[in-house]
């Protein structure tokens, strides 16, 4: 089958995922994997999308709501998914007035994207208590407050910027580099892209995604295409 029709299927499961259709959406991730053949680009593209979706419907079974800190720190102790329903039912608490447990949260949450998560709840509650975590070697002790959220820093305004010119003909292409985008964002907290590191994050996005969906070749002939631009642009000025 062409390039097309994967193309094509994979904008209809977007759709349904974006319609919270996601029973129907995974139904068709299924369909498509059971295939005794498909290109490697997109075959890594369905199974991300499977793995999001079967996520998703986890997230959406009924669960006990958690009101007691006692509870939340109980959850804490757990697995990933038990960790992420604490860190909902944090959101939900004055997390000032819990500056422990969030400590606490700090301490037990081992997964990256978690703690990134757990940062952005205490910068979106302008939290002025101080607090510290280590992740991968490195410890991190930071001021929620003092901080901005991730798509509010000049570099992931800029690459976004960016990525929508380069993109601009490529709709599907574009909204996988968007979501890459804030994905990597988040992950970089507690700190922040600057400015002059737009152009950069923007490459380091778009690169692997676009190396997938097409091949490595037409990234770096993209990416030359572009600094060539940028250069003859300088140059004028």
């Amino acid at each position: 089958m062409s390039d097309n029709y994967y193309k094509l299927k994979h904008e209809e499961m977007i759709k349904l995922q974006e319609a919270e259709a996601f029973e129907e959406a995974l139904a068709l991730v299924d369909e498509e994997l059971s295939m005794p053949y498909i290109p490697q680009a997109y075959l890594s593209i369905f199974k991300q999308l499977k793995k999001e979706l079967s996520q998703t419907l986890k997230l959406n079974q009924p669960v006990p709501i958690l009101h007691d800190p006692d509870q939340i720190r109980e959850h804490l102790q757990k697995d990933e998914m038990h960790q992420l329903k604490a860190l909902d039912a944090l959101s939900k608490l004055n997390m000032r007035a819990h500056p422990d447990l969030v400590q606490t949260a700090f301490e037990l949450i081992e997964d990256r994207l978690l703690i990134s998560l757990l940062i952005r709840l205490c910068i979106e509650q302008a939290i002025t208590q101080e607090y510290t975590f280590t992740s991968e070697g490195l410890t991190y002790t930071f001021i929620p407050a003092a901080l901005i959220l991730p798509e509010d820093s000049e570099g992931v305004e800029g690459a976004k910027d960016l990525l929508i010119e380069w993109l601009e003909k490529e709709p599907s292409l574009l909204k996988l580099c968007l979501e890459q985008l804030e994905v990597t964002s988040l992950l970089k907290l507690p700190q922040s892209y600057d400015a002059d590191e737009a152009q950069d994050l923007a490459f380091e996005v778009l690169e692997p995604i676009y190396s997938q969906i097409k091949d490595k070749e037409s990234f770096n002939g993209l990416k030359a295409s572009i600094l060539e631009e940028n250069e003859h642009l300088s140059s004028t000025h």
